[in-house]
């Protein structure tokens, strides 16, 4: 994307070119969007893990540590 802003810093455009440009930063917003419910999605399971260690219950079984995620 750094490379598209360079691109487009400096250049002349026509009217003709509005639509084009239009949908292809519309296409960009939906890639970004896409990427952000990904993140977010992917922070709230490191969160429910962190959680989960947090709160780890050891118990002696037999001279061993078992951990219950």
């Amino acid at each position: 994307m750094k490379d598209f802003a360079q691109t487009i810093r400096g250049a002349k455009f026509f009217d003709s070119d509005v639509p084009r440009l239009a949908a292809a930063l519309t296409e960009i917003g939906l890639q970004i969007k896409a990427q952000n419910a990904l993140l977010s999605k992917q922070i709230s399971s490191l969160e429910k893990v962190a959680s989960r260690l947090a709160r780890l219950n050891y118990r002696e079984d037999g001279g061993k540590d078992s951990v219950r995620l």
